[in-house]
């Protein structure tokens, strides 16, 4: 479990590349359908590191501060 939060609390996960392999943040992408898909993403990925930091008794830094 530390390993998965470690993964997602440390690191940019995306969907979408540009051609030079560069990350598009959702600004970058006029399709709605894969704005969607980000919002999704980025939502379920909030809601795992909630669940993570319960399970291994991580205080939620943005709460802490």
């Amino acid at each position: 479990m530390g390993g998965r939060y470690n993964l997602l609390n440390g690191h940019d996960v995306h969907f979408f590349y540009c051609d030079a392999g560069n990350p598009l943040s959702i600004e970058q992408i006029d399709d709605p359908y894969r704005r969607g898909i980000i919002a999704v993403h980025d939502a379920e990925i909030a809601a795992e590191l909630d669940w993570l930091r319960s399970m291994l008794g991580i205080e939620d830094e943005s709460v802490a501060q």
